[in-house]
Parts: C-alpha cells; sequence; structure tokens
C-alpha cells in the first residue's frame, strides 16, 4: 500500500502515513516508549518504520525510473468503474490503479519477479485482469492490453512490465 500510494498518489502520502523519525527497538522499553510517542505523533496515520521508508522510496523511485511509466502516469488513477455485465444484467465494479487509452495496469509488489506467474495464479490477478478489461470496453468501447508492473521488494528493486496472453485471460 505504501509503494502503491508514494508511485501513484504521492500527494496522499503523507496523509495517510508517518515515518518515525528514529529507529527503535520493540523488544526494549525503550523502544516501548518511542512507538507510544510515534502513535501520538502519527494522529491516527499508520506508522512507517525508519528502517522500512528507505526501501519503500526506493521501489517508488524504480517504478518512476522506468521509461514507459512516464506515458503511463498520464492515465487515469484509481478511477472507479461501475457496469452491469451483461449477462445477468448483475452490477459490477472496479477499480484498476491506472488506466490509458491503451493499457490498463496494476502496480504490483513481489520477493522475486521471475516467481511472479505463479502469483498471478495463486492470486487470481488474471481474474482481475480479465474484469478491468471486459469492463472498460463495455464501458468505453476501446480494446486495451494489461500489464502487471512489478517491482522487486529487495535492492536492487527490479521492475518489470508483465502482460498477460490472450489464452491466459480467457
Amino acid at each position: 500500500r505504501m509503494v502503491h500510494t508514494l508511485v501513484l498518489e504521492p500527494e496522499r502520502f503523507d496523509a495517510l502515513y508517518y515515518v518515525m523519525e528514529t529507529g527503535c527497538d520493540l523488544r526494549t522499553k525503550d523502544g516501548k516508549a518511542a512507538w507510544a510517542d510515534a502513535e501520538l505523533a502519527a494522529n491516527g496515520r499508520e506508522i512507517i518504520r525508519l528502517c522500512d521508508i528507505a526501501d519503500i522510496r526506493a521501489m517508488a523511485a524504480a517504478v518512476n525510473e522506468m521509461p514507459l511509466f512516464s506515458y503511463l502516469k498520464t492515465g487515469c488513477i484509481e478511477h472507479s468503474l461501475f457496469w452491469n455485465d451483461g449477462i445477468y444484467d448483475t452490477r459490477l465494479r472496479s477499480r484498476p490503479d491506472l488506466y490509458t487509452d491503451d493499457f490498463i495496469v496494476d502496480l504490483k509488489t513481489t520477493v522475486s519477479i521471475p516467481d511472479f506467474e505463479r502469483s498471478i495464479k495463486n492470486f487470481g490477478y488474471h481474474r482481475q485482469a480479465a474484469m478491468q478489461l471486459d469492463g472498460l470496453h463495455k464501458l468505453t468501447g476501446k480494446h486495451r492490453v494489461f500489464g502487471f508492473l512489478v517491482v522487486e521488494t529487495k535492492a536492487p528493486f527490479l521492475t518489470k512490465l508483465i502482460s498477460l496472453d490472450q489464452d491466459y485471460l480467457e
């Protein structure tokens, strides 16, 4: 969520998250006191420990440095879609991370890009992709390509845009 916000809605990051200015060991009395102080200062925002913020910022920077991303981020970001399925007249909804006239992109973090394809199947991401493609086609009449913009959670924070072929989407 933090990388997602920092990449797609950076203007909302400070309103949603509080970054601790110092590190703390939560196993110690001082660390627990520092955490309690952070909870007060956060005022309901989610707390990010100092040891985590560098990686979060590095992942966001890796995505922002992708040449294709400069084009993609000009599209609609976090735009809710509502439509009827056309078969059972069921009201459907979706919220793509971002889309343009040509692409729908879902930002994902992963431990390993080579292992991400297994995650697509395990978590049903291919169904999400098909649903978003169908919904936007129904609403706009345009065919798009769906891609997962994947960033690894460990240095060197590799990135890749992975698209699904039609057989996978069917």
